[in-house]
């Protein structure tokens, strides 16, 4: 509970930080971030290793390599084992800027995967939702929505899975704001958060149910691809 609680304060701040970059095009946030994010990690790797130790390291390790490109046989094989040696050596001296920039990083990446992955949902664009069940389940899905909502088509689908799981989807819009959007299956009640906004900002796309025969309940934001050039598609990972 401790640690759950020093890490939500901590992401917090980080999104508190970097919130108002999401007002930018998804394309210069992950650049801004990744060139922060190796300005830091440089920094700490500089005043983390002893540098003249590491350059003397490499030094020896690039003679080695010289000399194993000369040499053939058992010789060059010596060299090539001896530049090996120095190349974990180097690994070793590296390892504690490694721990040090491993936590920022990791929190950077969660950060960026809560907030870039996906598209958000506009004001009066139409997206879709799903229930997604087990083999073997069947009964009726109904949807209730909110108001500022509204259901394209029938709110309530039959559901009727044999060996394949079966999905239960419909479709929406609604008004710009934060909703709950209310799911009924075989007289039980399950709830997913939806924010629709002209922002960069989206809540979970998908949550695990696991229980009376559902998967998940998941909303069908599509994936933010910002570089986009023919065959060329890539999200904020690449």
């Amino acid at each position: 509970m401790v640690f759950e609680s020093i890490f939500n304060a901590i992401t917090a701040g980080l999104n508190a930080m970097l919130s108002p970059l999401l007002k930018l095009p998804s394309f210069w946030v992950v650049l801004i971030i990744s060139l922060i994010a190796s300005f830091i990690a440089s920094v700490i790797y500089k005043y983390t290793t002893d540098q003249k130790l590491m350059k003397r390291l490499k030094e020896e390790q690039k003679e080695l390599q010289t000399q194993a490109r000369k040499e053939k046989g058992p010789k060059a094989f010596e060299f090539q084992k001896k530049a090996m040696k120095i190349s974990f050596e180097q690994m070793m001296h590296s390892m504690r800027s490694t721990l040090f920039t491993f936590f920022p990083l990791v929190l950077i990446f969660i950060w960026l995967s809560a907030n870039l992955s996906y598209m958000p949902i506009n004001p009066g664009m139409e997206f879709t939702t799903a229930m997604v069940f087990e083999p073997g389940v069947s009964g009726t899905a109904e949807i209730i929505v909110p108001e500022g909502m509204q259901v394209t088509g029938s709110s309530a689908t039959a559901i009727n899975t044999s060996e394949k799981y079966g999905i239960a989807e419909w479709m929406l819009k609604g008004n710009k704001g934060e909703y709950i959007l209310e799911y009924k299956f075989n007289d039980k009640s399950y709830t997913k958060e939806v924010l629709i906004t002209g922002e960069q900002a989206y809540k979970s796309v998908a949550e695990k149910i696991n229980r009376d025969g559902i998967r998940e309940i998941r909303l069908n934001n599509r994936d933010n691809k910002f570089i986009n050039i023919g065959f060329i598609k890539m999200g904020w990972l690449a």
